[in-house]
């Protein structure tokens, strides 16, 4: 809910880094309710929930890489 309040919750596309937007966080959370009434959402939210998970993990194994080379570069051992 926190990265809902911080980006601002628009529903159009930002056309400056200062426009408010809806990341993928927030799109889940807003339309979650909406799963019961509409079959279709809960397969869309499932895709946008596994996009999500595979840029973290992409992101969390890029950073783990730097680290293990900045820890062999700069190891006093």
């Amino acid at each position: 809910m926190a990265v809902l309040m911080v980006a601002g919750n628009g529903f159009q596309a930002p056309s400056s880094v200062f426009d408010s937007a809806q990341p993928l966080p927030a799109l889940i959370a807003n339309f979650y309710t909406e799963v019961i009434t509409q079959p279709l959402y809960e397969s869309a939210l499932m895709f946008a929930a596994l996009v999500l998970l595979a840029m973290v993990l992409i992101s969390s194994v890029i950073a783990q890489v730097i680290l293990v080379r900045l820890e062999r570069r700069y190891s006093l051992g």
